[in-house]
């Protein structure tokens, strides 16, 4: 807990070569990463730059609108219901009233 209370030594950062001026943050971050090689790389030969094609793509088909299945009475709330669709999914009826609710009687 002492250290913490004592005044912290600051570093200045080493004066760059001048070499290095013509760099900016980003390229010097990049060239971290790098293999060191990137100047003598040259861009791949052989592939034709084609324009890509205005072929429109076929129509899709509509799929049949899903069928409620059976409740899923575990998840039910006082305003909330859900359903097990057709297609997997869960439906939710909600509101914001009390819908579904036990009555005092049993």
């Amino acid at each position: 807990m002492a250290g913490t209370l004592l005044p912290q030594v600051a570093y200045a950062a080493p004066v760059s070569s001048a070499k290095d001026d013509d760099k900016g943050v980003v390229d010097t971050i990049a060239e971290w990463f790098s293999d060191g090689d990137h100047e003598d790389r040259k861009p791949p030969v052989g592939a034709k730059l084609e324009i890509p094609s205005r072929q429109k793509l076929p129509k899709g088909k509509k799929l049949a609108k899903p069928k409620r299945g059976k409740e899923l009475t575990g998840r039910r709330t006082s305003q909330a219901r859900f359903w097990q669709l057709s297609d997997g999914r869960v439906e939710a009826e909600l509101s914001a009233v009390p819908l579904s609710y036990r009555s005092g009687t049993s």
